[in-house]
């Protein structure tokens, strides 16, 4: 963990920053400890050292969260000028309270608590303040509707009663490999929502089968009524301005013209995707193979597999989507191979119970099962073009 530092001098003896950082304990040593101060510099008409620890303030994390030992702050959020939201987490990142801080009491009250007892909690991102200042919007886990795992949903909490109200629901996933703008009214619950897919639309009533987007993220302008959207497939990538009440079309960024001119004259590999039934699973599997493979050929290829599944990792369906692999891609069209990636336990875009299925078993449920099913893949794989080949003779 590294940040900027630039001193506390009046007159600073560096002219530049410094930087800080503080590393990983080793095995025996302390753990690095954390604490969060306020300061109102409107209160500082000029530097004094006793002026500022008078109007400094110590933001204390909750009693559940201080019973409990060493702990995290993963998020901090301005509501407005005067209410600050903290997420405090355990170290065992098993239990975290969503705090807010009034900068006239400075008392931590509790709005919103996760804990599991056979996982992690997953809350790193920063919530998104409603416009008028009241509740917060975050992605945190929900049962599916047929009680038979758990998946993350986007839940609105209100600061001053604490309430939460789940605004989207769902039994199964659906198109896990897609990422599209979506959005929810927050006057309505789950139960009555039904949330509308805005890429999907422009998808549908697009006659251009090449400006198809099934990939995206998206960057709002400060007061959300205009947005970025950066397609990054299936398709060529391509970045437009668009307006957020109706979604049309204001401005083009990059339309990346010239690299589909380019690949006109290139033979790009192709993507085969298939299931595999592994160890109570059926998990997603990509092979990018040359573009002249041909099935019927006895010609064989070298199989190389791509296993990752770390936090904040796109999960294989979601690659899918994506325009290319580089590496892989690379790998396929320059080596003549056959690159394969698929999703261990613990890939995300799944359910929590494939996703947290590796939970204290470091090593020991997604690397060493993968090492022991490759033959199994391969075989399956195997089979499958073999299939592709007979169904085409």
């Amino acid at each position: 963990m590294s940040w900027p530092y630039y001193g506390n001098e009046k007159v600073p003896k560096n002219q530049y920053t410094k930087l800080e950082t503080v590393r990983y304990p080793k095995p025996g040593r302390p753990n690095p400890t954390i604490k969060l101060y306020y300061i109102n510099l409107s209160q500082l008409q000029s530097y004094n050292e006793s002026r500022v620890q008078e109007l400094t303030v110590h933001l204390k994390p909750p009693k559940d969260i201080l019973d409990l030992g060493d702990h995290y702050m993963t998020t901090c959020k301005w509501i407005d000028d005067d209410v600050l939201t903290i997420n405090w987490m355990t170290r065992a990142q098993n239990f975290s309270v969503m705090t807010s801080y009034n900068t006239q009491t400075f008392e931590p009250i509790s709005n919103f608590k996760l804990q599991t007892s056979n996982g992690w909690i997953d809350l790193f991102t920063e919530p998104v303040v409603t416009l008028d200042k009241s509740s917060y919007i975050v992605r945190v886990p929900k049962m599916s509707d047929n009680k038979k795992d758990v998946f993350e949903h986007i839940a609105e909490v209100s600061i001053m009663s604490a309430e939460s109200t789940y605004l989207t629901s769902a039994t199964f996933p659906d198109s896990p490999g897609s990422k599209h703008l979506m959005s929810v009214s927050l006057n309505q619950s789950a139960v009555t929502a039904t949330p509308t897919c805005h890429t999907c639309l422009m998808n549908t009533y697009s006659t251009d089968k090449t400006q198809i987007c099934l990939t995206s993220n998206t960057i709002f302008s400060e007061n959300a009524g205009y947005y970025i959207l950066n397609c990054l497939g299936p398709n060529i990538p391509r970045s437009e301005i668009r307006r957020t009440s109706d979604d049309s079309l204001i401005h083009t960024l990059e339309d990346n013209k010239h690299l589909d001119f380019k690949l006109k004259d290139l033979s790009l590999p192709k993507k085969i995707s298939m299931k595999v039934p592994v160890g109570g699973y059926e998990i997603d599997v990509m092979l990018i193979v040359p573009q002249d493979f041909d099935e019927k050929s006895p010609k064989k290829y070298p199989l190389i597999f791509n296993v990752y599944g770390g936090p904040g990792s796109d999960s294989v369906s979601v690659h899918q989507n994506y325009f290319y692999h580089q590496f892989g891609a690379y790998l396929v069209s320059n080596k003549s191979v056959i690159y394969a990636t698929l999703d261990t336990r613990g890939s995300p875009n799944h359910g929590c119970k494939f996703i947290l299925s590796t939970c204290m078993r470091l090593s020991g449920s997604s690397l060493p099962s993968s090492r022991t099913e490759f033959t199994k893949l391969s075989t399956t794989i195997t089979s499958y073009l073999l299939s592709k080949n007979s169904s085409t003779q």
